[in-house]
């Protein structure tokens, strides 16, 4: 269910707040759902994909990776999407959450 919940989306709003690496560094980016009516398939759909252009960049290395590094932006990823499942249920279940919130913040 969540796997389409990262597809790229170029009108993603992003706010990095530190770019991922091989190094083991703090990662969170912020993901708005403002103008989408995730209440509906499509509006969920999209946020879906800005959520995963939100870890893609989040979690991209530059250039040639070693070994050390591809384990690092897997173990990102993972660490990322996990946080996103957790945001999203957590926003679902909260109508005044859900009511007043425009962006979730995922860590990772």
């Amino acid at each position: 269910m969540f796997k389409t919940l990262y597809a790229a989306a170029a009108l993603a709003t992003l706010a990095v707040a530190a770019p991922a690496s091989a190094k083991e560094e703090a990662v969170s980016v912020t993901v708005s759902f403002a103008g989408l009516d995730i209440a509906s398939k499509d509006g969920f759909a999209a946020f879906e994909q800005r959520i995963d252009t939100a870890i893609d960049r989040a979690c991209r290395i530059n250039g040639r990776r070693t070994l050390a590094e591809m384990r690092a932006v897997r173990d990102c990823k993972a660490s990322m999407t996990t946080s996103a499942e957790l945001a999203v249920a957590e926003l679902l279940a909260s109508p005044e959450r859900f009511a007043s919130a425009n962006e979730i913040t995922l860590r990772g």
